[in-house]
C-alpha cells in the first residue's frame, strides 16, 4: 500500500490565515469593549459614591462631641451654610477615621476648597497708546462687591527693545472702588488682583503699551 500525504491547497491555506486573523481581532474587540465597560461602570459606581458623601457632609449637621475623634457622624451643616468649625475638625482627622466614620468603601482623595465670594471688576483695556511720549500714563479701576483689601501687581516690560521685561509694580488698597495710576514704557503686561476681606477674590488680565 502506498503512503497517504497530506496536502493544503493554497487557497485553504490563505482562508485559514484570515479567519484566524479575524478571529483574533474579534477577540481583542470583545476583550477591549469588556474591560472599557467595566472601568466606565466603576468610575460611575464610585462617582456616585463622592456625590452621595458629599451632600451628605452639606446636608447633615452631623453628632459632634467635645472630643471630635469621639463624634459618631461627621455631618458639617451649619447655619446658612458650611460650620467652618466642623470643617476644620473634618479636615484634621486622621484619613482611616473619617473612612470608619462614613463608611467608605476603597481609597478616596478628598479636597476642599474655598470658593471666591467677592467679585472684582475693572476699566482695564486690552491697548494704552504712550501718545508721542516714552512712557504712557495710566490710571485703572476696579470695584469690588463688597469692601475689601486689593492687591495688585503688574508683571511685564519692553518686549519690543529688549529692554526691562520682568517690571514689577505693587499697590494696594482698601474699600471697594480702587484707582491705580501706572507709567509704563512700551511692552505686554499681566495685571493680576486678589481681593481680602470676608473671603477673596481674584482677577487677571493682559494689555500692551505702544
Amino acid at each position: 500500500m502506498g503512503k497517504l500525504r497530506g496536502q493544503i491547497s493554497p487557497d485553504f491555506a490563505v482562508s485559514a490565515f484570515f479567519f484566524s486573523i479575524v478571529v483574533l481581532f474579534l477577540f481583542y474587540s470583545i476583550a477591549t469593549t469588556y474591560y472599557s465597560r467595566a472601568w466606565e461602570m466603576r468610575r460611575a459606581e464610585t462617582t456616585l459614591e463622592a456625590m452621595k458623601l458629599a451632600f451628605f457632609l452639606v446636608g447633615d449637621e452631623g453628632t459632634w462631641t467635645p472630643n471630635p475623634l469621639q463624634s459618631s457622624s461627621l455631618g458639617l451643616k451649619g447655619e446658612g451654610g458650611i460650620n467652618e468649625t466642623k470643617l476644620r475638625w473634618f479636615v484634621g482627622m486622621p484619613y482611616p477615621h473619617v473612612i470608619n466614620r462614613t463608611g467608605l468603601t476603597g481609597d478616596f482623595k478628598m479636597e476642599i476648597y474655598e470658593l471666591p465670594s467677592i467679585a472684582i471688576k475693572s476699566d482695564v483695556k486690552e491697548q494704552y497708546l504712550r501718545g508721542g511720549e516714552e512712557r504712557a500714563n495710566l490710571t485703572i479701576g476696579f470695584e469690588t462687591s463688597k469692601n475689601a483689601t486689593l492687591y495688585m501687581v503688574v508683571v511685564g516690560g519692553n518686549v519690543t527693545s529688549g529692554g526691562d521685561y520682568g517690571i514689577s509694580e505693587h499697590f494696594q488698597s482698601t474699600g471697594e472702588y480702587h484707582i491705580f495710576r501706572l507709567v509704563l514704557p512700551a511692552g505686554v503686561y499681566t495685571i493680576k488682583a486678589l481681593a481680602v476681606g470676608d473671603g477673596y477674590g481674584a482677577y487677571e488680565a493682559s494689555f500692551r503699551v505702544v
